[in-house]
């Protein structure tokens, strides 16, 4: 797993109390892995990897960063695909929920049984006594198995009968405390509740509408690094097809895709 390594200071000398100005900021933030879930998938070249975050706005106060692996299961130490996105200046605003995506370049297109382990790592003041700058990660796995002929389907994981099946995190800001230093992203510090609501997944829902256009230019940016067997033919004036598999992708998603052989990330 990849983790944070460094510590975004709220206080300007660290992990010392420090006290601020109250700010009227509250709210709930969930963070939410939409797919894989606990579920067997027919082996795909492009299978996605999916973060949510409701009450996106929020987010920005905490600093977020996630890492996920992805192993055979049984065998965590061979990790064959991964991802980071140290978020400090993701634009939360821009929708909600907020998805999260990039891309993990690997080859999972055969059968087999596969670990997913994710860390989500926040900032926040500790509310216990005086106000002291935290970092804390906090990490879940789930078991997914690539053997059978249900295509992978963002659309029908977030759907009444398998969304509540989604793991997440939920975070309780109670206030904002503004110390004069701020996080890197210039937001105050968020002093979170000891006591957490539980996490409410079936609150995003992805459109099947979205998923064309998404998966269309992950597949052109997939096969334009290098030609795979599954890559759409050229058209008449040389220009990559896309391949496009319905309800696979929508805007704010991390793909694995396989004939790639790095880790990078993808704006569309």
């Amino acid at each position: 797993m990849l983790e944070a390594t460094s510590l975004l200071g709220c206080c300007a000398a660290g992990l010392l109390a420090c006290s601020g100005t109250v700010q009227a900021t509250s709210g709930t933030l969930e963070v939410d892995l939409v797919f894989p879930q606990n579920d067997t998938y027919a082996p795909e070249p492009i299978i996605p990897v999916a973060f949510a975050f409701q009450h996106s706005e929020l987010a920005g106060y905490l600093q977020p960063s996630i890492a996920f692996s992805i192993s055979p299961y049984g065998n965590n130490s061979e990790s064959i695909a991964g991802g980071y996105y140290d978020q400090t200046w993701t634009n939360f605003t821009s929708s909600d929920p907020y998805m999260q995506y990039g891309e993990g370049l690997e080859v999972l297109n055969t059968e087999g049984t596969w670990m997913l382990e994710w860390t989500l790592s926040i900032t926040n003041y500790s509310s216990s006594g005086n106000l002291e700058f935290s970092r804390d990660s906090k990490r879940r796995r789930t078991v997914f198995t690539k053997n059978g002929a249900k295509k992978p389907d963002l659309t029908a994981a977030t759907g009444e009968d398998t969304c509540s099946n989604a793991q997440g995190y939920v975070f309780k800001i109670t206030e904002t405390q503004d110390s004069g230093d701020h996080l890197d992203n210039g937001k105050p510090c968020a002093v979170l509740a000891e006591t957490t609501p539980t996490p409410s997944p079936c609150g995003v829902k992805i459109e099947a509408s979205a998923a064309s256009s998404v998966s269309a230019s992950l597949t052109d940016k997939a096969c334009a690094v290098e030609t795979a067997s599954w890559c759409p033919e050229p058209d008449d004036e040389g220009a990559a097809q896309s391949l496009v598999i319905p309800s696979l992708a929508v805007g704010g998603i991390a793909f694995l895709a396989a004939a790639l052989s790095g880790l990078g990330f993808l704006v569309i």
